[in-house]
């Protein structure tokens, strides 16, 4: 069965969170205090894989509605959760068996658990169906099908062959076969007794589910036997089970050479996968030690044997307390400890529930989490987390992103609401959204495999332009494997390549400002994130040595560009005498309408190029000197050419 979605009702923060749907991946995503744990709780236990845990108890029922809900909690308790689940093929077939094809009009079921701790199932049956392939399969001829015709539904069905006088042999068959299917008359019920074996179990991780550094053995064992274990304790005598081991056999000391070698093997194969995915400090080992209890330490720790795990670091050569570690690395480790057992015991069928997976960690710590649960988890399980780091939101499930909010009306409280089809439209909701969606976008435009970064938009326009003239005459032109990249001039380019650049990439920059400040890229080419080489400038293609990209469009041409944008008389905008060529076109129009009265439009470079591209139909036959500057931007585009096959 798939998750297909979730209500959550009357629990804790939330009245009523509305149905939203789960998918393969499914995010939670909101503020602390919105809620985001409580859904996850509340689902957990409508099937949980550890049983004590399933139960409801009345002090999580909202308590601004408590009062109301005390006089009639005995005679009528409130439902919390309902689940949806979408059968898949086994699960079909199962139906199928129990009560005939065709018995469910759609392939989903629900499930529900309120504050009476009893699972209920919701199953839409289409009755006419069931009894339709009764009658098929028992044989009946026409007169023997015509006595029971006027069943539509089970119950009647037995009804009917109940009160027939003298009922045939195949009559009579028929009604120990309805009976012994639909002992109640009800296909529901024998649907949901069928599904019940079937239905996924949810485990649930969180920050406190951590194993410990030490555990006392003597009062592991007294809890054991007292049926009061832990989910920490349950997690650990997991990772014993994996060892091979169990707490009484710790207590003998003739097993501590065993026990050693068995743990520090689950130790370095564990380590080995959270290595895999831990791309923090890979100098990192689990290391095991069970001693006599000090009679000075604090109890429980004072008697019998205790069991201490420690992280050994092998670059710096010393061992620490798990305790004293980063809580990342423990939640990992744990975690892997938990889902091995799990995967032994208990198959691949459960739902993982992660609450802040990524809490405690660095940001790169929290994409290699995500690659884990595409890689690890996804698979074989649905999985749900909650976050409020932009640094665990997946660009690729973005279907599977539901924002969580406290909402309000004015003074009046109305609970948890999560969203579903259309987001939050609360700013902090929303900020790890956008953060992550504007990381994912810069990430893919500058990780292409040829990147150039220009200085201005208006640049773009330009190179796009003029590459797409050049393409129609069947000149060289640029090539649709360069990305370009406006990063806003100089001071921009080393920031930005050393915080999205990649060592395969082929980037390349196009900017004016590099005579001027020739060291600020050496960090750069010192990294190997820049190539010498891989830096044009337009001063490459005219004789001006500042040149910016609309010095290769010529004096003439731009002039036209600019008086035709700003409405202006040509002859006014750029001077023409012998000292003209000297001066960069953008900085001399600039003077130009900066000397213009205070309410005369200001010049934007963006404008000209727009102008061009908006009316390129109308421009084409009549731009000055067009020939010369396709040379110009031609030779530029041949010179990223072979800038991309070296």
């Amino acid at each position: 069965m798939l998750l297909e979605s979730v209500r959550v009702e009357n629990f804790k923060c939330i009245d009523d969170s509305t149905e939203f749907s789960i998918r393969r991946l499914t995010a939670l995503v909101g503020k602390n205090e919105s809620g985001k744990t409580a859904l996850l709780k509340a689902l957990y236990r409508v099937n949980p894989i550890l049983p004590v845990d399933g139960d409801f108890v009345e002090t999580e029922y909202p308590r601004r509605r408590w009062a109301e809900y005390r006089k009639r909690r005995g005679q009528s308790p409130d439902r919390v959760v309902t689940a949806t689940w979408r059968l898949e093929g086994p699960d079909a077939a199962a139906v199928a068996e129990a009560a005939g094809p065709g018995a469910l009009p759609e392939p989903l079921v629900s499930v529900s658990r309120g504050y009476d701790n009893r699972l209920r199932w919701h199953i839409d049956v289409d009755e006419r169906a069931v009894v339709a392939g009764l009658l098929g399969r028992a044989g009946l001829d026409a007169g023997e099908r015509e006595r029971v015709s006027g069943a539509a539904s089970v119950a009647e069905l037995v009804a009917l062959l109940r009160g027939l006088e003298a009922p045939t042999p195949a009559l009579a068959a028929l009604l120990a076969d309805v009976e012994g299917r639909f002992p109640d008359a009800s296909p529901a019920s024998t649907i949901a007794a069928a599904l019940e074996p079937r239905l996924p179990r949810f485990l649930y991780f969180a920050e406190y589910h951590r194993l410990p550094g030490e555990v006392s053995i003597d009062d592991l064992m007294r809890r054991k036997a007292a049926g009061a274990l832990t989910v920490v304790d349950t997690i650990f005598l997991a990772l014993l089970e994996l060892a091979h081991t169990t707490p009484e056999e710790l207590a003998g000391i003739d097993q501590f050479e065993y026990l050693v070698a068995e743990l520090e093997s689950v130790s370095q194969r564990i380590s080995r996968d959270v290595m895999e995915y831990w791309s923090q400090d890979r100098a990192l080992e689990v290391d095991f030690r069970c001693d006599a209890a000090r009679p000075h330490d604090p109890a429980p720790f004072d008697t019998g044997y205790i069991l201490r795990m420690r992280i050994r670091n092998r670059r710096h050569r010393v061992t620490l307390g798990f305790d004293e570690r980063s809580t990342g690395f423990i939640w990992f480790f744990s975690f892997l400890v938990w889902l091995s057992h799990l995967r032994r015991d208990h198959g691949a069928d459960y739902v993982i529930l992660l609450d802040e997976p990524g809490l405690g960690l660095h940001a790169r710590a929290q994409m290699d989490m995500l690659r884990f649960i595409r890689e690890q988890l996804l698979p074989a399980h649905q999985v749900i987390y909650t976050t409020h780091s932009p640094f665990m939101i997946d660009g690729d499930y973005l279907d599977g992103l539901r924002t969580v909010e406290d909402v309000s009306d004015g003074d009046s409280v109305v609970g948890t609401k999560v969203g579903d089809r259309a987001l939050s439209t609360e700013p902090d909701t929303l900020f790890p959204i956008r953060a992550a969606l504007a990381y994912d976008v810069a990430r893919r435009v500058v990780t292409g495999p040829q990147t150039l970064l220009v200085d201005r938009a208006s640049d773009v326009l330009y190179l796009k332009w003029f590459s797409r003239e050049l393409q129609l005459q069947g000149r060289a032109h640029l090539s649709p494997a360069w990305s370009l990249v406006p990063i806003g001039g100089l001071d921009s380019i080393a920031p930005f390549v050393s915080l999205f650049a990649g060592q395969a990439q082929r980037i390349a920059v196009l900017t004016d400002g590099l005579m001027s400040h020739p060291r600020r890229l050496d960090g750069l080419w010192e990294r190997g994130l820049l190539q010498f080489g891989r830096i044009l400038r337009p001063a490459f293609y005219v004789d001006l040595e500042d040149a910016q990209v609309e010095d290769l469009l010529g004096r003439r041409l731009f002039r036209e560009l600019v008086t035709g944008a700003y409405g202006l008389e040509e002859s006014a905008v750029l001077d023409e005498g012998e000292s003209a060529a000297a001066r960069r076109v953008v900085a001399e129009v600039e003077a130009y309408f900066a000397s213009m009265p205070p309410w005369a439009p200001r010049f934007d470079s963006f404008a000209p190029a727009s102008y061009l591209f908006e009316r390129t139909s109308t421009l084409r036959s009549t731009l000055p000197e067009l020939g010369a500057a396709l040379d110009r931007f031609e030779k530029l585009f041949r010179d990223l050419h072979s800038l991309a096959i070296q």
